[in-house]
C-alpha cells in the first residue's frame, strides 16, 4: 500500500511546502520512501506527491514521484500491475534497445503508457491501482482508477483547485 496525493492550483498559492505537509499525513501508508514534485505552468501549478511501501522492487529505482524516460510524463502510482512481467516483454518487442532502470511494476507501466498510450495500456494491464499521471508536453493530469475502485482516490474541486489523494 502506498499512498499519492497532489493538486492542480490556478492560482498558484500552493508551494512545495504545502504538498510536503500533506504527502507526510500519508507516511503510513508508504514509510519506505517519500518525495513530491511541483512542477510550474504558464497558467498553474502541478503538485504530486508520494509515499512508498516497497514490494515488488526494493531499490530505489521504484521511488516515485517517476518520470518516463523521455521525460513526458510523471506518474505516482498506488496499487499493483499483475501482469507486469507479460508488459513489460510486449516494450522489449516494441523497443528492443530500452533499458529498464529497475524491476519496478511502476516503471513498466509507465513506459507502456509512453510506448502504447495511456487508452490500450489500461486495456493491456490487470491490477489494482490508483494513480495520477501528469502528461508535461499536453499540459493534462489524468487520476485513474482499476475498473473495480479496489484503490480508493478522494478528489476535490474548485475553481481555483483540483486536490486528490488516496486518503
Amino acid at each position: 500500500m502506498c499512498g499519492i496525493t497532489g493538486f492542480i492550483d490556478y492560482k498558484k498559492k500552493f508551494t512545495i511546502k504545502n504538498l510536503e505537509l500533506i504527502t507526510k499525513k500519508l507516511i503510513h501508508r508508504g514509510p519506505d520512501y517519500s518525495n513530491c514534485l511541483l512542477e510550474n505552468n504558464k497558467n498553474f501549478n502541478v503538485g504530486l506527491g508520494h509515499t512508498r511501501l516497497s514490494i515488488v522492487d526494493l531499490s530505489n529505482n521504484g521511488n516515485q514521484p517517476m518520470i518516463s524516460s523521455d521525460k513526458k510524463k510523471v506518474i505516482i502510482f498506488n496499487g499493483e500491475i499483475y501482469n507486469f512481467k507479460e508488459i513489460k516483454k510486449k516494450i522489449i518487442e516494441k523497443n528492443t534497445k530500452f533499458k529498464f532502470k529497475g524491476n519496478s511494476d511502476t516503471e513498466i507501466f509507465l513506459e507502456a503508457i509512453v510506448i502504447f498510450g495511456l487508452v490500450e495500456t489500461l486495456n493491456l494491464v490487470s491490477g489494482m491501482f490508483a494513480f495520477a499521471l501528469y502528461d508535461k508536453c499536453n499540459k493534462n493530469i489524468y487520476l485513474v482508477r482499476d475498473r473495480f475502485g479496489q484503490k480508493p482516490l478522494y478528489y476535490s474541486n474548485s475553481i481555483d483547485n483540483l486536490i486528490f489523494s488516496s486518503e
